[in-house]
């Protein structure tokens, strides 16, 4: 199929969404034969496709807890899923579990991301991994997680911006220290992933924990997940600031971040 026919089908499908056949209509717009997609409907893991995907429509955990939940299931690995994907029919979030990327848009937009699922037709995208486009993408994967901090936390109050400001600064510190040896290797993005809510509901609580710790001498009173963040001096963690609110999309995205080297 060529690309400009995946186009066209990309461009009829945002503007035609069929709820009951979401994920059919989407196999459909790169080529996936109407055998396979016929078997799918009539197996026993309708929204499953061996090799290829894992479908569940969100629900009361949002978009954010249903790919969390597709990640956590057994079959997602059985089946070797190579995309997970989730919708309330408003939103599309994927993950594509061999580059780890992930999507996140408004379903009238999938148009211009079509190319996320390019694999399906066997053209892989260019993974690059020198240092200057990994520092590019850091870059853009912060951007992204400030610009949704803000809008979770409107305040234009000086004291709220400052205290923003020092959050980040701490941020890209943890970042840095567990990928250079200050830390144990990804201690802090491992923590936020195993420790916080899917919706993000205890993310700032969980960071004001660790920053406390950071900025404590001797941390054997704390929890035994804690204790692995040593004491850093210099002041960087002497003041109680606030942390920023965080939802579910914030979370994964500060999940995200610390995945880049």
């Amino acid at each position: 199929m060529h690309i400009q026919d995946i186009a066209d089908n990309a461009l009829n499908f945002s503007a035609n969404i069929d709820e009951e056949n979401f994920i059919y209509d989407l196999l459909g717009v790169y080529g996936i034969s109407k055998a396979n997609i016929t078997k799918m409907r009539q197996s026993k893991e309708p929204f499953m496709l061996n090799n290829k995907v894992h479908f569940k429509i969100a629900n009361g955990s949002g978009l954010d807890g249903a790919l969390g939940e597709l990640k956590s299931c057994p079959k997602t690995k059985k089946k070797k899923s190579r995309f997970l994907i989730t919708t309330d029919f408003t939103r599309l979030a994927a993950l594509d579990t061999k580059t780890n990327d992930t999507l996140d848009i408004a379903v009238e937009d999938f148009v211009e991301e079509y190319g996320f699922f390019l694999p399906w037709t066997g053209r892989e995208k260019v993974q690059a991994y020198e240092e200057v486009e990994a520092d590019q993408k850091a870059a853009q994967k912060m951007a992204k997680l400030f610009d949704v901090i803000r809008i979770d936390n409107p305040s234009k109050d000086p004291e709220a911006i400052d205290a923003l400001n020092h959050f980040f600064t701490r941020v890209i510190f943890c970042y840095y220290a567990e990928d250079t040896g200050i830390f144990e290797k990804d201690v802090f993005t491992h923590h936020i992933e195993n420790y916080t809510e899917y919706d993000g509901s205890n993310t700032a609580s969980e960071l004001k924990q660790i920053f406390k710790v950071l900025n404590t001498a001797n941390n054997k009173f704390y929890p035994a997940p804690l204790q692995k963040f040593p004491y850093v001096n210099g002041g960087l963690f002497e003041h109680d600031y606030d942390v920023p609110v965080f939802s579910g999309r914030a979370r994964r995205i500060l999940v995200e971040c610390g995945k880049i080297d």
